[in-house]
């Protein structure tokens, strides 16, 4: 009979070592995947929204790369940026039922606002707002600036979109003069857009939609803005 093998002590060391290293070599691979995965996601999405969604939907290696949760937010974007009423209320359905790691509920949250504030749904586009709010505060993250920000614009929003309160034009004006960032700004003057239709006055809302649809190329914007040069009447409900 051969005698049974004697494993040493330094044996199990060097298989942990081993096992140790391949999961550290995997992780590593999966992020790399993750991120040419996510820079393949957007120019997709910039440049053809259906096609960016036919690969959310029908490609099985991407439930692989990222966690559903994530998936289905890229997909809420997809469907936000092609207008699809439908397929967003589906989708914001499924992420309601589902326990969301932080940083995607926040994300979730705000286009969760930002979708039914767009629709005219205050009582759906309050009780966001009020989600974002209760959650921040419960994680402590409202006592940094970036969320105290996060909030000021939650309540901007509601504050154009639902109250339609046009006093806010001359703030507003202010922020978009001094916004940095482009796509903020394109952001600020599609809402001064709004305000200044909500007030009756066509010319500004014209040197206003202008001014966003140059800072708000390829984002979901883009279609609403288009919508609004050649029919205004459609910022009544966009």
């Amino acid at each position: 009979m051969t005698p049974p093998v004697e494993i040493t002590g330094a044996l199990p060391i060097v298989m942990t070592a081993v096992l140790t290293l391949l999961v550290l070599l995997s992780l590593r691979g999966l992020s790399a995947l993750r991120r040419q995965a996510e820079r393949e996601l957007r120019v997709l999405y910039q440049r053809d929204v259906d096609l960016y969604l036919e690969r959310l939907e029908h490609n099985r290696l991407l439930g692989l790369v990222f966690r559903k949760p994530a998936l289905l937010l890229c997909r809420l974007e997809g469907y936000m940026k092609k207008g699809d009423g439908e397929k967003l209320r589906e989708t914001i359905a499924q992420l309601d039922r589902m326990r969301l790691p932080p940083r995607d509920r926040v994300q979730f949250y705000q286009d969760r606002l930002s979708y039914f504030a767009s629709v005219g749904d205050a009582g759906e586009a309050r009780a966001s707002r009020d989600a974002l709010a209760a959650f921040l505060k419960r994680s402590k993250a409202d006592r940094q600036e970036k969320y105290r920000r996060m909030l000021e614009d939650a309540d901007q929003i509601i504050a154009v979109y639902l109250d339609r309160d046009a006093s806010l034009l001359p703030r507003l004006r202010e922020q978009a003069a001094g916004a940095s960032d482009p796509t903020q700004r394109g952001i600020l003057q599609y809402r001064i857009a709004k305000l200044f239709h909500f007030a009756g006055d066509q010319d500004m809302v014209a040197v206003y939609l202008k001014r966003a649809r140059k800072n708000l190329q390829n984002t979901y914007y883009e279609v609403m803005i288009k919508e609004a040069m050649e029919d205004p009447s459609t910022l009544d409900r966009r």
